[in-house]
């Protein structure tokens, strides 16, 4: 499926930033945070809705 076991990463609050061409040039993800200001109030939900969304198309087991 995937051509490697190299992995990138994404600012969790911008799920743009996890391209169609690096999940699947890419067998693992990992989703950044900068601050605890990036959790605060609706953004939580927002992190967790994007790193939903990555993990739909690679696998929960390929995203960190």
């Amino acid at each position: 499926m995937f051509k490697n076991v190299f992995g990138f990463s994404f600012y969790a609050l911008d799920e743009r930033q996890a391209t169609d061409d690096l999940i699947w040039s890419f067998g693992k993800a990992e989703a950044i945070l900068f601050s605890s200001k990036d959790l605060e109030n609706s953004k939580w939900k927002i992190v967790w809705e994007n790193i939903g969304k990555i993990c739909n198309k690679m696998g929960s087991e390929n995203v960190s």
